[in-house]
């Protein structure tokens, strides 16, 4: 239940996402979705309710409802014209590669240093990653920083 209340809340919530990103911007949803993703990490191993998991699995969902049609649409607006293949396949095989890896290493983390500990870096590295994406990005739709 908790994974299928994540997956829909990111199902649902991207065409509206994705339409609302078309309107004001890429930057600004991706920006606060990743956020919301980092702050739902960090809280999950101090939770012990079924339904409170639930409601943080579902923001997580929300979260990634956020970023993963203003990102594909960001990179639809950067490349040139017939490149379009090329940004999306290197945009797959790096979501891939994220999908993949991403479990392996919060697994040995959490059995190294715990699930708290593990959390927090995990939520830590997403957040270097969002400053990253903050300094050195512009909304090429919109010109902005």
């Amino acid at each position: 239940m908790i994974f299928g209340g994540q997956g829909i809340a990111s199902i649902v919530s991207r065409p509206f996402m994705g339409s609302a990103a078309d309107r004001l911007g890429r930057r600004p949803f991706i920006m606060i979705g990743v956020a919301l993703c980092a702050a739902v990490l960090v809280a999950i191993p101090f939770i012990g309710s079924f339904w409170t998991l639930l409601g943080l699995a579902v923001l997580f969902g929300l979260g990634t409802g956020m970023v993963t049609p203003s990102t594909t649409a960001m990179i639809g607006d950067l490349v040139k014209r017939g490149d379009f293949g090329a940004a999306m396949g290197v945009f797959g095989s790096l979501w891939d590669v994220g999908h993949a890896s991403g479990p392996l290493v919060a697994g040995v983390l959490i059995v190294w240093l715990g699930y708290q500990a593990a959390f927090g870096i995990i939520a830590a590295t997403i957040l270097a990653a969002l400053a990253v994406f903050v300094l050195g990005s512009r909304d090429p739709k919109f010109g902005s920083k």
